[in-house]
């Protein structure tokens, strides 16, 4: 069975090779940040782990497609005739898992080859751990000012208010890959931050402290949280208040970000009559975590070239992955 490390590193595998832009080649990164191969990571999604192999094998799958992947002749020109057939098979085998035949799929134009993807998706009858549909991530990197953001959608047909505690920033850690603990905290002159178990309002700003391991970074950071409920929307903005540390495959940092702001937002469909719209808005920059170094490339540089893939993972993770776990009591 592979490990939550294996799991991570197979997903990132996937978000990396669909993302990366056009004249970002993988060959630029150090050894240590490049994603596993794909095989090795085709492999570890298709040996059963836990209750959310599903929504792994569906991401893992509309990335393969939107970056064309599915196509065998482009596979041959990339890697050779005879790993593109591993890779086929293997392709093959994990869409037959959340109940598509790929084989069907990839013989449709490529224009309609992810439409296709997605509708049938919406409409698998393999085991779910909860249904949704309609799942989107945008990412926008802007040059000049090295900012990334990230708009990622899902319908959730759930009612809104089992939500409540598994959007409640707590409850973060709780049912996901991405966040390894979050929890609230509270600063005291002349100690910095502590664990504040005490709960929170409803309403009105609040930390929390979280931890977070994504693509080739594991990040800290204290965040200012607005949680609001009501009967129409459960509601969550926050903001980057402390960065706490950055590691990257064994190299610590103090700090690591510079922005982290956005919202959580989950509201009933105004079009779809018993789904919830989950729509999750992050933008971020990496700080200069190397300075001094001209001539170098810095490793707060390379997680910028790299975020679009990156916040596309955590996003995903968010949208599609913590509103199926199950509802429990607020901490």
């Amino acid at each position: 069975m592979p490990s939550k490390t294996d799991l991570r590193q197979a997903m990132w595998s996937f978000y990396n090779n669909a993302s990366f832009r056009s004249g970002l080649k993988e060959s630029i990164l150090p050894e240590r940040f490049r994603p596993i191969p794909l095989l090795q990571a085709l492999d570890f999604l298709i040996e059963p782990s836990d209750a959310h192999d599903w929504s792994r094998r569906q991401r893992a799958l509309r990335k393969l497609v939107a970056a064309r992947l599915v196509d065998r002749r482009r596979l041959e020109v990339f890697v050779g005739v005879e790993e593109a057939q591993m890779l086929w098979d293997r392709e093959v085998r994990l869409a037959s898992l959340v109940g598509v035949n790929l084989v069907e799929l990839a013989s449709l134009p490529p224009e309609e080859v992810l439409v296709q993807l997605n509708q049938l998706l919406s409409t698998s009858d393999t085991a779910q751990p909860c249904v949704f549909k309609d799942a989107s991530c945008v990412a926008c990197y802007d040059g000049g000012t090295l900012k990334t953001k990230v708009t990622a959608r899902v319908l959730v047909q759930r009612p809104l208010a089992d939500l409540q505690s598994v959007l409640d920033p707590r409850n973060w850690d709780e049912c996901s890959d991405v966040f390894v603990d979050t929890h609230k905290v509270k600063f005291v002159a002349g100690t910095g931050w502590v664990d504040d178990p005490t709960p929170p309002p409803l309403s009105g700003q609040w930390q929390i402290r979280e931890e977070v391991n994504v693509g080739p970074s594991t990040l800290v950071n204290v965040l200012d949280v607005t949680f609001n409920v009501n009967a129409n929307e459960i509601r969550v903005d926050y903001g980057l208040n402390t960065p706490v540390s950055a590691s990257i495959v064994g190299a610590h940092f103090d700090g690591g970000l510079e922005i982290d702001d956005g919202s959580v937002s989950a509201k009933p469909s105004p079009t779809n009559p018993g789904w919830v719209e989950i729509v999750v808005e992050k933008t971020v920059r990496f700080a200069d975590l190397s300075p001094g170094s001209a001539g170098q490339p810095d490793y707060g540089e390379l997680l910028n070239y790299s975020a679009p893939g990156i916040l596309c993972l955590w996003l995903d993770d968010a949208t599609q992955m913590g509103p199926c776990c199950p509802s429990k009591a607020v901490p």
